[in-house]
């Protein structure tokens, strides 16, 4: 007998997201891709059709193999973050490189965007085991402490709420009204600030220097 869960979230918001993140990538100057030009096709095929699946079908055994893609996403996506800051560095101070700030603060802009979504993702799919055991009740110990949690007896956190965490993070580079509770909290939120101030204050404040 198929196996169905009670309460569902919706996947909608997490297949937008990785539609935009490889819409995104796909935009980028050729300069900074790495992988083949067919790469977000595969991976919108390959990220989606879990998540699709199981909007449809609701069926629980497909939890663990969306779980899968989604931090197989999410880290290729951390370390392609890497490689594309890295390049940008090697980019401004390299003498025979001639970029304008216009394309370095766009691309700035892009990777900053990037590195919202996927942490977005990477903390919705962490937290208190995942949208399906907190839709059901079934969550573990909460990993972010968020402040709903003092007022309404027993809120249901979804992408929304992680997606404006991952923003803060990266805005403000530090916890704001949420918290970190896990180490493992702490550790994705000291790779996701690191990244976004390393673009903010190394890429884009040299574009902006570039167009004064």
């Amino acid at each position: 007998m198929q196996s169905t869960v009670r309460k569902f979230e919706s996947r909608w918001p997490a297949i937008i997201v990785v539609l935009f993140v490889l819409g995104l990538t796909e935009l980028l100057p050729g300069r900074l891709r790495v992988m083949h030009e067919s790469y977000p096709y595969i991976a919108a095929v390959v990220l989606i059709a879990p998540m699709l699946a199981e909007q449809l079908t609701r069926n629980r055994r497909l939890v663990p193999l969306e779980r899968a893609v989604i931090y197989l996403f999410a880290w290729s996506s951390f370390v392609l973050m890497l490689w594309m800051l890295a390049r940008l560095v090697h980019l401004m101070v390299s003498p025979e490189q001639n970029v304008g700030g216009l394309p370095l603060l766009a691309s700035a802009i892009a990777l900053w965007v990037i590195n919202v979504l996927v942490f977005a993702l990477l903390y919705w799919e962490v937290d208190r085991g995942g949208p399906d055991a907190r839709a059901n009740g079934e969550a573990r110990p909460p990993d972010i402490l968020f402040p709903e949690i003092d007022s309404a007896p027993d809120p249901v956190y979804t992408f929304i709420d992680y997606l404006f965490f991952a923003y803060t993070t990266a805005t403000a580079f530090s916890p704001t009204e949420t918290y970190p509770i896990t180490k493992r909290l702490k550790a994705l939120m000291m790779l996701q600030s690191t990244v976004s101030l390393a673009t903010i204050l190394v890429v884009a404040g040299r574009a902006i220097n570039i167009l004064k």
